[in-house]
């Protein structure tokens, strides 16, 4: 597999995770309630957004693999069963619990039921995807400049390059 097909492979790999990270907040811990984090999930139509998402990986590991394609099936179970919405649940749940209070669920709640808030939800994936690519793009536009020096840092210490160990005067 060349570079550029491992870079690609690697992003597509990544973004289901990222789906789930990207609405994240760092918060401190708050304690609120899973069951309104999981309200806050249904209100956003997260379970559409990471089957969406999950398809949208799909097609594009296949266009990166074309010998993928009879796989296609096979790979969106995968995809599905590992961070699919439903296997991804009680877990995104507890991690927005633990950063938002119930307060500041149902606030986030009511902002996504308002126009604002469902364009937000229909958008943000499609943002984020742009953005991704626009990463990934300029990372290939420099990909020659990333090779040498992950070759650099991948040679014993004997070849990097080392730094004067006299002091100053």
């Amino acid at each position: 597999m060349c570079t550029k097909g491992r870079v690609q492979f690697a992003t597509l790999m990544l973004l289901p995770l990222l789906a789930g990270m990207m609405l994240s907040q760092p918060a401190e811990a708050q304690g609120a309630d899973s069951k309104t984090a999981i309200e806050l999930f249904k209100v956003m139509d997260l379970p559409t957004t990471m089957r969406d998402l999950t398809s949208t990986n799909t097609d594009q590991l296949i266009q990166s693999y074309p010998a993928l394609s009879g796989s296609r099936k096979a790979l969106e179970k995968f995809f599905e069963e590992t961070v699919g919405y439903s296997a991804l649940e009680a877990d995104l749940a507890k991690i927005y619990a633990s950063a938002f209070t119930d307060a500041e669920l149902k606030e986030l709640i009511n902002f996504y039921k308002s126009p604002t808030g469902r364009k937000s939800s229909r958008e943000m994936p499609k943002l984020y995807a742009m953005g991704a690519d626009l990463g990934r793009r300029k990372v290939e536009a420099r990909q020659d400049e990333l090779q040498k020096i992950l070759t650099q840092a991948m040679q014993p210490e004997s070849n990097a390059p080392t730094t004067s160990k006299k002091k100053g005067k």
